[in-house]
C-alpha cells in the first residue's frame, strides 16, 4: 500500500500539473471587463477579516477647491462617514475518498493517478463555472427591485449584511427611476442615481442615452460634486449572444446603422463589444460598462488540492477548493438597459 505521504506527492505532482493546464485553457469572459487591479488575491493583507470577508468604510471627504487670498486661513472641510462596502469571502470545493480496500489493489497507483487527473480537470472547470455563475448572477439579478439574496448577501462570520439582497446603499445594483441610488451628503435631483434605463432596444439613440446617464447625471460623488475617472468613463458594451449582431453593428459600423443618408456612426470604435453567452435572462438586455464597472473580486486563482486521512478507518481524502467573493463597490460604473425588474 502507498503511504499517505506517497499519495500526497502523486496528488501534488500529477494533479496540480493538470489543474494548471486545464485552468488556463478556459477563459472567463468577466475578466475582460473587470480590471486586473480589481481582482485581488485574498490573504491577511488584502482582506480585513480574513478568511471570512472584507469590510471597507467609505469616507466622503474633500469637496471644492476654494480661493485663498493673502492673509486668509485655509478653508477646512469636514469629512462624513461613507457607506460601508462588504464582500463575503467564501470557500467552495468538493472531494473524493479512497477507501482502505481500494488502496490494497495491485494497480492502486494507476487507479489513483487516473482519479487525480480526472479530479483536477473537473475542479478547474467547476471553478470556472462557479466564478461565471457568481459574476453573471450579479449582472443579471442586479436589476431586481425586490433584490436577490442569492447573489447580494455579504454576511459572514457574525457580521450580518444590513443590506442583504442589495448593494451597499440598500438599492438594487441597477436602480430604476423612483428607486434611485442615494447619496450620503447630497439629495439627488432629476435622473441622478438612476442606472436602469427603460426598454427601447439597442440602437445608437439608446446607447447615447446610456452614455449620457453615466457621464453626466451619475458622474458625481457622494456630495454631489462632479467626478471623472474610470468608473464614469464608458468603455464596453456587454450583451448576451442573442444581441451579438446589434452590438457589433452599433459599435463597429462606420455608417450609422439604419441611416438612409449614410450618416457617420459616432460610436464606431468608441466601445468594445463584449459578448457573454451566459447572459440569457432577458434576450434584449444590454449593459454599458465603464473602464471600471465597480465590481471588486477576491479570487484565490487555480483551485487548491489537499490530502488528509482518517486514522480510524484508513480512508484517504483528496480535496479541491477555492476562495472566491465578489460584490459591487460602486454602482456608477454600469448602466443596465432593457432588463426586467422582477
Amino acid at each position: 500500500m502507498l503511504t499517505i505521504e506517497q499519495i500526497h506527492d502523486i496528488v501534488m505532482d500529477r494533479g496540480l500539473r493538470v489543474m494548471e493546464e486545464t485552468y488556463t485553457e478556459r477563459p472567463e469572459v468577466w475578466r475582460s471587463f473587470v480590471p486586473p487591479e480589481a481582482i485581488i488575491t485574498p490573504d491577511e493583507n488584502t482582506v480585513s477579516d480574513f478568511p471570512f470577508g472584507h469590510r471597507e468604510a467609505g469616507t466622503v471627504g474633500i469637496g471644492t477647491m476654494r480661493e485663498i487670498r493673502e492673509g486668509q486661513r485655509t478653508h477646512v472641510e469636514t469629512t462624513v462617514q461613507g457607506q460601508t462596502r462588504r464582500i463575503a469571502l467564501r470557500k467552495y470545493g468538493f472531494g473524493i475518498e479512497l477507501g482502505r480496500e481500494l488502496q490494497k489493489v495491485k494497480n492502486f497507483e494507476t487507479v489513483l493517478i487516473g482519479k487525480v487527473i480526472n479530479m483536477a480537470r473537473s475542479g478547474a472547470q467547476a471553478a470556472t463555472r462557479l466564478r461565471n455563475d457568481i459574476i453573471g448572477g450579479l449582472i443579471q439579478k442586479g436589476t431586481l427591485s425586490a433584490g436577490s439574496t442569492t447573489y447580494f448577501d455579504n454576511s459572514y462570520d457574525g457580521n450580518p449584511d444590513p443590506n442583504r439582497g442589495f448593494i451597499y446603499d440598500g438599492k438594487p445594483w441597477f436602480a430604476a427611476s423612483g428607486n434611485a441610488h442615494t447619496f450620503v451628503d447630497h439629495t439627488a435631483t432629476g435622473s441622478q442615481g438612476v442606472n436602469l434605463l427603460l426598454p427601447g432596444g439597442l440602437s445608437t439613440d439608446t446607447l447615447q442615452a446610456a452614455w449620457v446617464a453615466m457621464t453626466t447625471p451619475n458622474a458625481i460623488d457622494a456630495r454631489g460634486k462632479k467626478i471623472t475617472g474610470p468608473t464614469v468613463t464608458p468603455r464596453r458594451l456587454l450583451t448576451g449572444a442573442s444581441m451579438m449582431q446589434n452590438a457589433k453593428a452599433v459599435t463597429q459600423s462606420v455608417g450609422l446603422p439604419g441611416s438612409a443618408n449614410n450618416d457617420p456612426n459616432a460610436y464606431n470604435g468608441l466601445l468594445e463589444p463584449v459578448i457573454w453567452n451566459e447572459l440569457t435572462d432577458d434576450s434584449n438586455a444590454w449593459w454599458l460598462l465603464a473602464e471600471d464597472p465597480g465590481i471588486r473580486v477576491f479570487d484565490s486563482g487555480v483551485p487548491m488540492l489537499s490530502t488528509w486521512n482518517d486514522p480510524a478507518t484508513g480512508t484517504v481524502f483528496i480535496g479541491c477548493d477555492v476562495y472566491f467573493g465578489a460584490a459591487v463597490v460602486d454602482w456608477r460604473g454600469a448602466i443596465s438597459n432593457d432588463k426586467a425588474v422582477s
